[in-house]
Formats: C-alpha cells, sequence, structure tokens
C-alpha cells in the first residue's frame, strides 16, 4: 500500500527568528572580539622595553675668559672641585714656548751652579728628591709612549673597520673615545704637577745648603725676570664653585640647561639632534664647565599619534649605548605635546659619570608594567594626548606600555579604572 507523503509547512515566523539570532551572535562577536574597539577593562601586565635618540641636559654653569692663544689644565676632565681651586693656565696672545724655555734653561743653570758649589755632596734629602724626579720622568715618557701606541692603534681601527651607513651618518663620537683620551693627558698631567712640585722643593733645599756667589745671584736674578715676564701672558683660572669640571662644549650649553626645561621643544630636540656634530653657538672663549653631577636630564621626542610616552612619576631602567656597564634609574616628568611631537623628559640624580661631555646618545628603557588592557585601537587622541572612553566618559591615559596591538593604561589626574567597566562608544 502506498503512503502518502505530506510537505511540512515551514512558518515564516520562523526564518525571522533565526534572522534576529544570527545578528545577535554575530553583534556580540563582534563586542567581545579581543583588539575591538569596545569591550570591558580587564588588569594585565605587560613588560615594557622602548628605545629613543635622546639628548642629555644638565645643570651646568660655564665660565669664559679674555681671548687666549693656549691653555694648560690644571685638573682633569670630570674632576670634582671646590671654589678657589686652580683649574688651567691660560696664555694670552703674544705669549711663545721660547718664554717658558728660557726659564727652564735658566734653572737647569741654578742647579748645576748649585751642585758645583757644593762640591758633589748630597744630603739624603737631595738624593731622596732626585730619585723621585728621574721616577717622574721616567712615568712621562712611559705615558707620552703608551699614548702614541694608543693613538696608532685607534687610526687603523678607525680605518680598517668598515662602517655601516647608519654608523658613518652619525653625528656623535665614538662614546668611550673622549673618556680614554681624556683619562690618558690627564694622566700625564698629573705627573707633569708632581714633577713641578718637586722640582720646587729641589730648589728651595738646595738655597738652604748652598751659599751662593755672584755668579749663582746673578742666576737667581735672571730666573725672577724670566718668571715676572712670564706671568705678565698668563693667567691661572680658579674654579668660581664647587662642581665636576669639564673642558668639552658643543654649543648648546646655554639653551640645554636644567634651569630652562620650559623650553624644551620637540623641535628643538630634533635640531639638536640633526646637527650634534655641527653644534650650536660659539664656544670660542668658554674655558671650562661646572657640572652638578646629580641633577640631568634626558630628552627625546615621540610622535604625537603614538599612544606610547613615558608616565610622569614612573621609575625606568635606563641603559646608554656605549656604556652598557651602566644601568641608569630615570624619574619621568610629565610629557609635554607640542605641534611636531611630544618631549618626553627622564630625570636623574645620580653621578652623571661618562656622560657628562655626552650630548646625544642611543638608549633602552625598561620597566615592568601593571594596570588595565586595551587593544591599541580603542584609544582616541585630543590634543596629542591619548584618552579612552570608560563608562561614557572620555578620560585621558597613561599609557604606560604597548606592543602591536595591546597598551597597558591607567587613568591620569587621579582617576582610577575599575576592571569590568565598559570602554568605547
Amino acid at each position: 500500500m502506498r503512503t502518502r507523503r505530506t510537505r511540512m509547512k515551514v512558518n515564516p515566523r520562523f526564518y525571522i527568528l533565526l534572522t534576529v539570532l544570527l545578528a545577535v551572535i554575530v553583534l556580540v562577536v563582534l563586542v567581545l572580539k579581543p583588539g575591538g574597539k569596545s569591550g570591558s577593562l580587564s588588569p594585565g601586565s605587560q613588560a615594557l622595553t622602548m628605545q629613543a635618540t635622546a639628548i642629555l641636559i644638565r645643570s651646568e654653569t660655564c665660565h669664559s675668559v679674555e681671548k687666549y692663544d693656549r691653555v694648560s689644565y690644571q685638573v682633569q676632565e670630570g674632576a670634582q672641585v671646590t671654589a678657589e681651586m686652580p683649574v688651567a693656565v691660560v696664555y694670552r696672545w703674544g705669549y711663545t714656548d721660547d718664554m717658558t724655555q728660557a726659564l727652564l734653561n735658566v734653572q737647569e743653570q741654578i742647579y748645576a751652579k748649585q751642585m758645583e758649589l757644593l762640591g758633589g755632596v748630597e744630603s739624603a734629602e737631595l738624593t731622596t728628591l732626585n730619585s723621585q724626579i728621574t721616577a717622574k720622568q721616567r712615568e712621562i715618557r712611559e705615558a707620552l709612549s703608551e699614548n702614541t701606541r694608543t693613538l696608532a692603534v685607534s687610526a687603523v681601527s678607525a680605518t680598517a673597520t668598515p662602517q655601516s651607513d647608519d654608523a658613518a651618518a652619525s653625528p656623535s663620537p665614538a662614546p668611550s673615545a673622549a673618556p680614554q683620551a681624556a683619562e690618558e693627558s690627564l694622566d700625564l698631567l698629573t705627573i707633569e704637577n708632581d714633577i713641578k712640585a718637586l722640582l720646587t722643593q729641589r730648589c728651595n733645599l738646595l738655597k738652604q745648603y748652598v751659599q751662593a756667589d755672584e755668579a749663582l745671584n746673578a742666576l737667581y736674578s735672571e730666573a725672577e725676570t724670566k718668571k715676572t715676564q712670564l706671568a705678565e701672558y698668563t693667567s691661572e683660572v680658579a674654579a668660581k664653585d664647587g662642581g665636576v669640571a669639564s673642558f668639552y662644549f658643543d654649543g648648546y650649553e646655554q639653551v640645554l640647561n636644567a634651569d630652562k626645561l620650559d623650553v624644551i621643544s620637540a623641535e628643538l630636540v630634533n635640531k639638536v639632534l640633526s646637527n650634534a656634530g655641527a653644534g650650536g653657538t660659539g664656544t670660542e672663549n668658554l674655558l671650562y664647565r661646572l657640572v652638578e653631577p646629580t641633577k640631568w636630564y634626558m630628552a627625546f621626542v615621540t610622535p604625537k599619534d603614538q599612544a606610547l610616552r613615558v608616565c610622569a612619576g614612573q621609575v625606568y631602567a635606563v641603559r646608554a649605548e656605549g656604556y652598557a656597564d651602566k644601568l641608569f634609574m630615570g624619574t619621568a616628568l610629565e610629557p609635554v605635546v607640542n605641534e611636531n611631537g611630544v618631549v618626553n623628559l627622564l630625570e636623574f640624580s645620580e653621578d652623571i659619570g661618562a656622560l657628562i661631555s655626552v650630548r646625544s646618545v642611543k638608549i633602552t628603557l625598561t620597566a615592568d608594567m601593571s594596570g588595565m588592557k586595551v587593544p591599541l585601537s580603542a584609544i582616541t587622541f585630543d590634543k596629542g594626548v591619548p584618552m579612552l572612553t570608560v563608562a561614557g566618559t572620555k578620560t585621558p591615559l597613561n599609557v604606560l606600555s604597548a606592543d602591536e596591538d595591546t597598551a597597558i593604561v591607567t587613568a591620569k589626574e587621579g582617576g582610577a579604572f575599575q576592571a569590568g567597566q565598559r570602554y568605547g562608544k
């Protein structure tokens, strides 16, 4: 017996309900999809690594003298000095090396005459002084020989080592070159000052032992005349205050100073970085700087449309390229939004060390950040300030860290976010 098939008739309302159900599912997926522009706040953490090229700003005073021909430094680069401590001897125009050599020749004649009158008899004190002078002379020869070898090796390395285009274009000198050269020259300076003191001590000692005749008195008078002549062309310069002495200048010392942070703009930072090798204003008559070693800053620029920037009050570990053995800890000041970018400032209260003569350096900031996790796409900007709409209110943000998709944020100006709050429109 053949059965009769009946066709089931679907109510049109079924299709309407199915369409509504699918629409709800799609809406839920879009709302809850990671990286969407709206969703719920949730706690998160992220390890920040941020790279930048920064300029250094120091708390320092520059001191100048009248135009001079040459200078002899009495302290080494980076030495701690006190007020009235001699830092340099300057030689005015008209000075010649013959003046100093003439005085040295007379002093040698005086010593020879003193020893002649002494009859070749030396006291134990004189023997000790002569031994010390001989030792210092040997140190000078060894230091000069070592410096010559170092310069030769540096020259060979510079010509033999190929540079990348980036390295060739960099305006900053090799970070280690200046400190090494300063250290070597200051070793020599210390030895030279020691030997001068010993020679003066020996001369005074022999004056006590030797009864001067007419010839020796004439040499004494000639030496004093030449000292007077030399003094007319030389001036000793003493430190006007305490601090760390430096003799390096790049012409930006006046504008890039700790007391002028309010004039630091993105345009200025970019200009200094692009002209780091050329320098700023003239430095012809500047002689030395006195630097406050535990008050200095780093400044770098980030784009206005980049949410990630430093957060005021946050402490960052900062490593400078070329100074891998030193980790600095810097505290961020409030970022300043300019037309050409955002100025990020870090304040340091530890010894500046070898960076005392550096103007620009590549740095890496690191920190462990915790806050609320949101997608980068949810962050908007209002006049360069990152914003996030939370619970229907636009709130300025601290963007503590960010990767390609996600940011860790907190609310600025004393606000606070709560987990579960809705963000986005």
